[in-house]
């Protein structure tokens, strides 16, 4: 037995209880990246040195009382892998594990698990929750630290959106083509795209934050001066257009070339094209790239965005973070504003008691102001003051009039 468990891999999963993802992006519970080398799962499943040719993972797989876990992609050359549960106390005990096994957990004591397998299996291991074993997926490193939902990226291409024209008074961002971190660009016909299933953008357009460090010059052109600067993967083409958020893109050799607050892109030197701004609100290059300076140190840099010579290509990956939305259900309202609801209903209930009570006070203040201190033609003899006694009869208000006797003076 001692003998076997030498030649396995040790691997340590953590499975966490976390949000729904989509696309399966998460299934795959097993790093690979991430197994030790060196040691190596003893006869009764504690980890002790080993050679090179066995490791660990040493980051356990938590579990829950019922809980399925299934194991694929287990093609070891030995005659079996073994698979040992343990209790919150570190006591174990072992189970054996065929290739492509589903492991239901239901043991209540059970707090964690650790399986072990050869060398060779590491690059074709899944564990995934359920009984049903899936397509196998490469573990997904975003899926440990996304708070929220990991998605698929979606093959795109750049497009841009600019309303106005931008100058340095009144700057205009362009707004870009954005899909979780990816920003696809585009000026002009040229845009960058993005490829899902290589997980790689393909960079058309080029980028240059400018912060007054930059080796410009100053000559002159039909109407004015400009200032210039060589960007050597620029595309060298006076045909094409750039894009900032502060300069309004034109066409070399155009009308449009002669207005303040312009840009268009020119040869600078025999191998590399540039950009070409005017702003005659500067006459020296010092006084211009102090401009620049200042502009980056406010957090608004200009930003010069221009068709690249060659292409690149990024790695980003399949997969993204978009972060946890709490939405306010109606259960949820319900239950926030619930002591707020019966204080309301209280007051609106106290409020139509006091209301009430006034429209009768008024009434009666009405009816007495009528019927104040009239002389009854029928009750009380004339020329003679009475006293007017109500009493309640069978639910009948019934007057009384009384003479009143003066005595005399």
């Amino acid at each position: 037995m001692k003998k076997l468990l030498s030649s396995l891999l040790i691997i340590f999963v953590t499975i966490f209880v976390a949000p729904a993802y989509a696309d399966d992006a998460c299934k795959n519970l097993f790093d690979k990246n991430k197994v030790v080398t060196g040691s190596r799962l003893n006869s009764v499943g504690r980890v002790v040195a080993g050679s090179n040719a066995v490791c660990y993972y040493p980051v356990k797989i938590t579990v829950s009382p019922g809980d399925a876990i299934t194991i694929s992609g287990v093609t070891s050359n030995t005659t079996e892998s073994y698979i040992v549960f343990y209790d919150a106390s570190d006591n174990e005990f072992f189970h054996t594990l065929t290739s492509n096994t589903t492991l239901p957990i239901t043991n209540p004591n059970i707090s964690y698990i650790m399986i072990g397998m050869d060398t060779d299996v590491k690059d074709t291991v899944q564990i995934e929750r359920g009984s049903t074993a899936t397509t196998y997926q490469p573990y997904n490193p975003l899926c440990a630290t996304c708070q929220g939902i990991v998605k698929n990226y979606e093959s795109a291409t750049g497009t841009v959106a600019q309303n106005g024209t931008p100058t340095p008074e009144n700057p205009i961002e362009p707004v870009f083509y954005k899909q979780g971190d990816m920003i696809l660009r585009k000026v002009g016909n040229i845009a960058d795209s993005y490829d899902a299933t290589t997980g790689k953008i393909t960079r058309r357009i080029g980028m240059k934050v400018l912060d007054g460090t930059e080796s410009w010059g100053r000559g002159s052109y039909t109407g004015g001066y400009r200032f210039y600067l060589a960007i050597c993967d620029m595309v060298k083409d006076v045909s094409a257009y750039n894009m900032s958020s502060q300069y309004q893109a034109v066409l070399y050799q155009t009308p449009e070339a002669n207005i303040d607050y312009s840009a268009f892109i020119a040869g600078v030197t025999g191998t590399c094209y540039g950009i070409f701004i005017r702003n005659d609100n500067y006459i020296t290059v010092q006084n211009f790239k102090n401009y620049l300076a200042q502009q980056y140190a406010n957090g608004t840099p200009v930003v010069v965005y221009y068709p690249l010579e060659t292409e690149t290509t990024e790695d980003i990956g399949t997969t993204y973070c978009v972060p946890e939305i709490k939405i306010a259900t109606t259960a949820y309202n319900a239950a926030q504003f619930n002591p707020v609801k019966t204080d309301l209903n209280s007051a609106v209930a106290t409020i139509r008691e006091i209301v009430t009570k006034t429209i009768n006070q008024t009434a009666a203040i009405a009816s007495l102001q009528a019927d104040k201190q009239t002389r009854p033609e029928d009750a009380c003899p004339a020329g003679k003051k009475c006293l007017l006694v109500e009493t309640e009869e069978n639910g009948i208000i019934v007057p009384h009039w009384f003479p009143i006797i003066e005595a005399p003076e």
